[in-house]
C-alpha cells in the first residue's frame, strides 16, 4: 500500500455558525471538530467556531506522538495567556 509521506500533521480551522442552531427543537450546545487519523498522520489539530465560542480538538496517535501531554500543557498555558487567564 502506498502511503503519503509529505506530511504527518494536519491543522484545520472551520468557521461555524455565529448563532446557536437547533436540532428537533433542542439547542445544540457544542459541535466538536473531530477528524480521524489517516495514512501516516500522527497529529490532527482542529478548531471550530460556534455561537461566539471556539472549540479546539486534538487527535493524536499515542505511539506516533508520545509527548502529547507536553503539547496539551503548552496549549493550555498559551490559551490562558491569550484569554487573560479566565479559561
Amino acid at each position: 500500500m502506498v502511503r503519503q509521506r509529505a506530511t504527518n500533521v494536519l491543522t484545520s480551522n472551520v468557521a461555524g455558525p455565529p448563532v446557536p442552531v437547533y436540532l428537533l427543537g433542542a439547542r445544540v450546545l457544542d459541535i466538536l471538530p473531530i477528524l480521524d487519523l489517516s495514512a501516516n498522520l500522527g497529529l490532527v489539530l482542529s478548531a471550530f467556531s460556534y455561537a461566539g465560542r471556539i472549540l479546539l480538538v486534538v487527535t493524536a496517535d499515542a505511539a506516533g506522538f508520545p509527548d502529547l501531554e507536553a503539547l496539551m500543557g503548552g496549549m493550555e498555558r498559551d490559551w490562558q495567556a491569550l484569554s487573560g487567564g479566565d479559561g
